[in-house]
């Protein structure tokens, strides 16, 4: 909206940017739940890879296909969000497993390589992992582990080193990700969870679709695709 970002940096400067942040919150959040080490690396491993892959595709990707390419993430991640929040889908179910074998390991490790690729689109990792780890029965605790570290292995070693070496970031928009998220995550971690979210999660569920329609409009109209 404030156009601080060219369109075509705003990707790998979204990765590249939060790297720092969620690293702290991987740090941070590890230690909630004693999950199954064998999952949870097999998990982590493959967001990574599929970050990488992706990552060498939208770097190529130009202005206009960055435009509608964040358009189908946002509105994705959006909708996946808003359900979260009304307790649709998988979102309403409770499980109690840390451990996954067989069937339901593949799932989640195949599930957690197109997570990791979409995220170098700008599709958000955390709302569909957590769909998909309380669909395989697990303890939703699970959840912060499993995304939280994906999130942090990704970003320092799957698609933002291939960002930084292609120059599709912006430096000064990264810097004030990194420094601030940072803050932000430490002060969530001390105070959010006395917080009503509710709202707050509608509100985000409202801009990000708002966003994601910005983005479809230009990629129509603006005819500039170098």
């Amino acid at each position: 909206m404030t156009k601080s970002v060219d369109d075509v940096l705003v990707p790998g400067t979204l990765n590249v940017g939060d790297t720092v942040p969620v690293c702290v919150e991987a740090f941070l959040f590890f230690g909630l739940v004693e999950m199954d080490v064998l999952t949870l690396v097999l998990m982590i491993a493959a967001s990574v890879i599929g970050s990488f892959l992706m990552a060498g595709i939208v770097s190529r990707f130009d202005r206009k296909m960055v435009r509608y390419a964040l358009f189908v993430g946002l509105f994705i991640l959006a909708s996946v969000i808003l359900m979260k929040n009304l307790g649709v889908g998988p979102f309403g179910t409770q499980g109690t497993a840390t451990t996954l074998r067989g069937v339901k390991l593949i799932v989640a490790v195949v599930g957690n390589f197109v997570f990791g690729a979409l995220m170098s689109i700008g599709v958000g990792l955390y709302a569909p992992c957590m769909a998909m780890v309380l669909a395989l029965g697990m303890d939703a605790n699970c959840a912060f582990p499993a995304m939280m570290g994906s999130c942090a292995y990704l970003m320092a070693f799957g698609n933002g080193p291939k960002f930084i070496q292609e120059g599709r970031y912006d430096m000064v928009a990264s810097w004030t990700q990194a420094i601030f998220g940072a803050i932000g995550v430490y002060v969530a971690y001390a105070f959010v969870k006395s917080l009503p979210l509710d709202v707050l999660t509608k509100v985000i569920v409202v801009v990000v679709y708002l966003t994601a329609f910005l983005y479809l409009r230009d990629g129509i109209k603006k005819g500039s695709a170098a």
